[in-house]
């Protein structure tokens, strides 16, 4: 009963660590993002995967009650519809971007100079929307303020030129980017010491329980 008390903890102390690791990893790089002088541009279907990856190892804590109270056919049908519904998340290589280290006015006045002046053919049509003159192709902005970051969507038919409009904002983007130069934020600052303060918790479970994770991997290669 003590061996299978002793494993349980340490079962739960590796799934912590596979959990918290890959938020604190996470957290620590948005974090050394904003701290920098320049913005990061990354493609939306870049982040989305980054960020689902990150949340992926949570799903695990679920996975001993399914086995427990479920069965192989649910359990494959579960993984089924999940991968359905990240194929169906998923953006696509020209629904937009996303910009770390940005405040919302630098990165709204970036996006209107390029598409009012050297995009031809976009007007804008509210505060955070511009759509081109035969309305085929619709781009609206995002403000995340406590990841300090905006999001660039894409929106209307998908077509060829709709993918070269994208490209050749995203190139006009680069190329503004790299003039943008600023102090490191207090958000950045934020963002490093939440992904510390994430990686302690484990990693002090891991010091108080080190006997009970060696006794495990040893009970499960002996």
């Amino acid at each position: 009963m003590a061996q299978f008390a002793d494993g349980q903890i340490a079962y739960h102390v590796l799934m912590l660590i596979g959990s918290a690791g890959p938020v604190a990893i996470y957290f620590l790089s948005l974090g050394l993002m904003n701290c920098s002088a320049r913005p990061c541009l990354v493609s939306a279907r870049s982040d989305f995967i980054a960020l689902s990856v990150v949340l992926a190892p949570l799903l695990l804590w679920s996975l001993p009650v399914a086995i427990q109270f479920g069965s192989g056919w649910m359990l494959g049908l579960a993984a089924i519809v999940l991968a359905i519904l990240f194929r169906k998340l998923v953006p696509g290589r020209s629904d937009g971007f996303v910009i770390y280290n940005v405040s919302r006015g630098c990165g709204t006045g970036l996006i209107d100079a390029i598409v009012t002046h050297d995009e031809a053919g976009f007007r804008r049509s509210d505060e955070d929307e511009w759509t081109s003159a035969d309305g085929s192709i619709r781009i609206s902005i995002n403000a995340f303020v406590l990841l300090r970051s905006i999001s660039i969507q894409f929106a209307g038919c998908p077509s060829q030129g709709t993918h070269e409009s994208c490209e050749r904002i995203r190139a006009q983007l680069e190329r503004r980017l790299k003039h943008v130069e600023q102090l490191p934020s207090i958000v950045g600052a934020g963002l490093v010491f939440a992904g510390v303060g994430i990686a302690v918790v484990p990693m002090w479970l891991v010091t108080r329980h080190i006997q009970d994770l060696v006794d495990a991997v040893a009970s499960f290669f002996g």
